[in-house]
């Protein structure tokens, strides 16, 4: 779709963008012939091969207003697009968009399908952490973060599926309402188990070093396994790294079962994160998480780090980020 397109009479197509998980992966380097190929190749051709893994644009509202529009062809069933727009129509019926994007408009343009969610300005946690000096954040910053990413989780599993990934890159920090929020969601698919199919297998999407340990011994994810690779991205959060972090990807699930093992993954960090993690590996598959257990333990900590609510004090990048930009 060329930029300058007008979709559903509202919203102009400004910019294409390379922020898709899979699309991200291209160097920036090519990024210009991926551009001049998008905008350029029949439709036909652009519709059964550029977008097996969906399109991004950025776009403007009449009135100035910025959006994302994400676009993919309307045979890809297995479509990332598709599964994601029908996510967020579920969030916005449950008035829980504050957690990730306002979905606005879905529709279908020459042989593609598309939807169109509100642009909240802000960085990414990916960001937030590389304006940090030591590449970590305080213990009280990172609880809360941890708060808000658990509470978006919870969401994502009250509408029965799962998200299947913790990615800096897409966890987001809203400037306007210093709130954290997820701004993408093509890795979540409908949960098996709620719908009480059991012969479906749901794999991790996410990095490897996050994966929880059930995606190294082969198994299937379920609720639980996302709320374990939380934790680690907490540990990371709070120590700046984790144990496996630079070691090759085929010795990172003995590495990490070593660490969780003898209990060094958590050496540097309060209690309660070891507690957590306690918890959460003793849910069996069918059981209800305790989240206000979990919530409790992350409450408790950050105050006996010094913080007084979920956005007081300051958060930590918010300084270094306004010196950075001024």
């Amino acid at each position: 779709m060329n930029v300058g397109t007008i979709l559903n009479g509202r919203f102009k197509l400004i910019e294409l963008t390379l922020n898709h998980p899979i699309l991200g992966q291209f160097r920036s380097c090519y990024e210009p012939i991926l551009r001049l190929l998008i905008n350029n190749f029949p439709n036909e051709i652009f519709v059964n091969r550029c977008t097996l893994s969906g399109i991004h644009y950025n776009a403007i509202g009449k009135k100035g207003e910025n959006y994302v529009v994400k676009m993919d062809g309307e045979g890809n069933l297995l479509s990332l697009v598709r599964s994601e727009a029908g996510f967020l129509n579920a969030v916005l019926k449950a008035c829980a968009s504050q957690y990730f994007v306002d979905f606005v408009h879905g529709g279908r343009v020459s042989q593609m399908i598309y939807f169109v969610t509100q642009f909240r300005p802000g960085p990414s946690l990916n960001d937030c952490l590389c304006a940090m000096p030591e590449g970590k954040f305080t213990v009280a910053t990172s609880c809360r973060v941890t708060y808000f990413i658990l509470q978006a989780i919870e969401w994502v599993h009250k509408l029965n599926y799962l998200l299947r990934r913790v990615d800096p890159n897409v966890i987001k920090y809203d400037v306007e309402d210093r709130v954290i929020y997820l701004s993408d969601l093509s890795s979540v698919r409908v949960d098996p188990a709620k719908l009480n199919v059991s012969d479906v297998k749901v794999k991790w999407a996410g990095a490897h070093i996050y994966a929880p340990l059930e995606h190294h011994n082969g198994g299937t994810m379920r609720c639980q396994h996302d709320i374990e690779p939380l934790i680690y991205f907490l540990v990371e959060m709070t120590t700046g790294t984790l144990p496996w972090a630079e070691i090759d990807r085929d010795k990172v699930p003995t590495a990490k079962k070593n660490a969780l093992a003898d209990k060094s993954l958590f050496r540097n960090c309060p209690p309660s994160y070891t507690q957590m993690y306690a918890y959460i590996s003793t849910v069996k598959d069918g059981n209800e998480i305790d989240y206000k257990q979990l919530y409790t333990k992350l409450e408790e900590t950050w105050k006996a780090a010094g913080a007084n609510s979920l956005t007081e004090p300051s958060w930590d990048w918010e300084q270094l980020l306004k010196t950075d930009e001024s």
